[in-house]
């Protein structure tokens, strides 16, 4: 499409995705690919478009994004482009639409049955505090959070490691070798450095 968002090829498979076919999406979209993108979206795909073209080094574009359907559902899909030139100077967009929508709908799925777990482990009156393999914290209930000292879930998940809350080097160790067999017992670190 051109600068003035006016379609110029598509083929039929993108035109299927979204439940058009050229004709219906040249009458109905006035061939414009704006008529497609959300309107919460317009303002900032516009001007990432328009900041690449002033950009000359950074043309390639990737991103996701959704697009409104003929019967008016929002469907996911991945856009991978390229900001060109004709021969007279004139800009144009040529993108690659990948459909995501049911991977979007999986992540989507996924993120509410987390969201719903974490609701019910923070009802629990004992700390939960879950690490990945880096020792990053991944997850921390309320109880948690509060009994260490710290603001909020958020802040004991996105600022700290598991050697930011555990008090000494044995008791450190103890925990990395720890099995899952067997209870253990260890002194925990709170957020102003002393002893739990």
């Amino acid at each position: 499409y051109n600068k003035y968002y006016t379609l110029i090829y598509a083929n039929e498979e993108f035109y299927s995705y979204l439940s058009y076919n050229s004709a219906s999406f040249k009458k109905l979209c006035n061939n414009r690919v704006s008529e497609i993108i959300l309107d919460k979206d317009k303002e900032a795909f516009a001007n990432l478009i328009r900041s690449r073209y002033q950009t000359h080094s950074k043309r390639h574009i990737t991103l996701e994004l959704q697009l409104k359907t003929l019967d008016n559902k929002l469907k996911w899909f991945s856009l991978s482009g390229q900001l060109m030139e004709d021969s007279d100077g004139n800009p144009y967009c040529y993108f690659v639409f990948f459909d995501i929508d049911e991977y979007k709908q999986v992540e989507q799925r996924q993120r509410r049955s987390i969201e719903t777990i974490q609701d019910v482990l923070n009802t629990i009156k004992k700390g939960i505090v879950m690490y990945n393999d880096e020792q990053s914290i991944i997850f921390a209930n309320k109880f948690a959070s509060q009994y260490l000292g710290y603001d909020g879930i958020e802040e004991i998940v996105k600022h700290t490691k598991l050697n930011d809350l555990v008090y000494d080097d044995e008791s450190y160790n103890r925990i990395l070798n720890y099995n899952g067999t067997r209870s253990i017992k260890f002194s925990l670190k709170r957020k102003d450095g002393s002893e739990h």
